[in-house]
């Protein structure tokens, strides 16, 4: 299998970790214990840490982060006391954290414009982040049917909600007129993604379902991919190619450059992943093992060979370390 090379680890680690895009050159990492990580990624094949920010606060299981422009937003659900905590970025070797608020159960958030979106049991929040620092909640609503939103993706001001409720639905919310509508899948969703005028969506039945959203509160299923992930943890597109990441080891890549036939064209072995994104041809992951990047430019996955080790110590701090290059 491409790419299979041992991975040189004194440990492993189980809790939730999240990547985050920050612009040209740099990458944020979120370790599951308090911790963000600032990444320089200027060159892919030899990332450095270069500051990182520890926030306090309630332990608990962490979630996908977003950002905007100098900030992220890095919802915690704090084990009953969720937060949602705002780090100004503009210098990444100091991360700041601008402030730390009581917020609704949150499983993912994504930005969109000046608007930030968030999914958590059964209901979507839209934030005004005009002023990045000073979110202002401007709607919220429940999903019915959806009762447990796992992830959502959203395009234009519409957003998908996929998750658990009666006939496993995926939820369509137009933000602009208030209007609610949803279609059934064959299982329960987990992850979605919206490229262009597609939306892909992975169901625990280990299917990748693509629709076509050229009207958006209708969407048209075009075709479905059985996977080898089940069910995935993060999925990222980049080029015309799509990675589905698992926590059970595998990252899966797939052609779209046909979205009515996607293709399987390599799969990397051996690595626990929570999360990844994609960006010019590499694929970022946060990884049991920390930051691990791909690249992609080939029909094979190939790990590129400096691989950043960050061991999270909680509250006690934290140690780091890169592979050498061989």
């Amino acid at each position: 299998m491409v790419g299979s090379e041992p991975i040189e680890w004194a440990g492993t680690d189980s809790t939730q970790k999240y990547v985050t895009e920050g612009g040209e050159g740099y990458t944020y990492f979120y370790d599951g214990y308090y911790n963000i990580f600032s990444i320089d990624v200027s060159d892919p094949t030899n990332p450095n840490q270069i500051g990182n920010i520890n926030l306090g606060g309630s332990p608990g299981l962490e979630r996908r982060i977003a950002r905007s422009g100098a900030y992220l937003y890095v919802p915690r659900s704090g084990f009953g006391n969720p937060q949602m905590n705002i780090v100004e970025v503009s210098n990444p070797d100091s991360p700041t954290l601008v402030t730390s608020s009581n917020a609704k159960t949150v499983r993912n958030c994504v930005v969109e414009g000046n608007y930030l979106y968030t999914s958590g049991d059964g209901n979507i929040n839209v934030f005004d982040i005009s002023l990045p620092s000073s979110p202002i909640l401007t709607w919220s609503s429940p999903v019915p049917p959806t009762w447990n939103a796992f992830d959502i993706a959203v395009n234009s001001g519409y957003v998908y909600v996929v998750g658990e409720g009666p006939g496993n639905p995926l939820s369509i919310v137009d933000t602009n007129s208030k209007t609610i509508d949803s279609i059934s899948l064959d299982a329960y969703a987990n992850r979605a993604l919206i490229s262009e005028d597609l939306l892909y969506v992975n169901d625990r039945n280990s299917h990748l379902n693509i629709f076509n959203i050229s009207s958006p509160m209708s969407p048209l299923l075009i075709s479905t991919y059985t996977t080898l992930s089940q069910p995935p943890s993060a999925m990222a597109i980049t080029g015309d190619k799509l990675f589905l990441a698992s926590i059970w080891g595998q990252l899966e890549g797939i052609d779209i450059s046909d979205p009515f036939n996607p293709i399987q064209f390599d799969v990397y072995d051996g690595l626990e992943t929570w999360d990844i994104y994609g960006r010019n041809n590499y694929i970022y992951a946060a990884t049991n093992d920390g930051l691990k990047i791909f690249t992609t430019t080939s029909d094979t996955i190939v790990p590129e060979p400096a691989t950043m080790f960050l061991l999270p110590l909680g509250l006690a701090g934290f140690r780091f370390f890169r592979r050498k290059k061989r």
